[in-house]
């Protein structure tokens, strides 16, 4: 395991912060104990074996890397709810920044994907990667950046109130199954391009195998959203059948006896 000092301090503080959040909201009514494992072994503990452990120092270690904390690591911050703790912990002036005009435009689910894909394209295609592949700080920045990027597109599509009322479940869940589609683009480009990467790091060639496995990343790390949209919708959907049913007691007339 290569110990990466940035992005360790990141989690650190990003883990200090939920724990100091997941006991005001106890104090307050509680948080849900499921969230908080999540966060802290999942989404902490993924961030941490994505961008430690030591792979080969191969364009397809680095794409499937970043694939994972674009796509899939995301996806466990999300079901740990940090903005949705820090409105139980009280600090309610999250809420007005969710509402300005960047965060909502930002996090609104086609934008943040499209942002996704063009960051992409970013470091694969441009001099980034080849700065990245020769300076561990500058990979460590990398990292970060890619994950903040997964987290524009995961946390609006797991619940979090970053986007319009109109955007409903079966909305998000259409969304979700479009933005699968919008996330094959860059392994497709990677694939497809015949030169080298990395200002000549990677040899040419190399983006054949590093394509291939972004693009079967990115299509099976979509489907947790895709599913856990769904089920959603079914819980929502049910929850509100019930108490429809709960709060109708009035027996229905026949129309052959109404006389109205």
């Amino acid at each position: 395991m290569t110990f990466a000092p940035l992005v360790a301090a990141v989690l650190v503080v990003l883990g200090s912060a939920y724990a100091v959040g997941w006991r005001r909201a106890a104090l307050r009514g509680g948080w849900p104990v499921w969230r908080g494992l999540t966060f802290f072994l999942v989404a902490l503990g993924g961030a941490v074996a994505v961008t430690m452990v030591d792979l080969p120092e191969h364009l397809w270690a680095v794409a499937v890397r970043l694939t994972l904390l674009i796509a899939l690591v995301p996806v466990a911050y999300g079901l740990g709810d940090p903005v949705g703790l820090v409105r139980a912990a009280g600090f309610a002036g999250i809420d007005r920044v969710l509402r300005t005009p960047p965060i909502r435009v930002l996090t609104f689910p086609l934008v943040s994907a499209v942002l996704a894909n063009v960051w992409l394209f970013v470091v694969f295609f441009t001099p980034v990667l080849g700065h990245a592949a020769r300076s561990a700080f500058t990979m460590s920045v990398v990292e970060l950046a890619t994950l903040l990027v997964g987290l524009l597109v995961a946390l609006p599509m797991l619940g979090v109130d970053m986007v319009p009322d109109w955007c409903t479940d079966p909305i998000r869940l259409l969304l979700a199954f479009v933005d699968g589609l919008i996330d094959a683009i860059p392994g497709i480009a990677v694939m497809s391009a015949p030169g080298a990467f990395g200002a000549g790091h990677y040899a040419a060639g190399s983006g054949r195998v590093a394509g291939q496995a972004m693009l079967a990343l990115a299509e099976v790390v979509a489907l947790p959203i895709f599913f856990i949209i769904f089920f959603r919708w079914a819980v929502n959907e049910s929850r509100h059948d019930r108490e429809e049913d709960d709060g109708d007691d009035t027996p229905i007339t026949p129309w052959w006896i109404d006389g109205n």
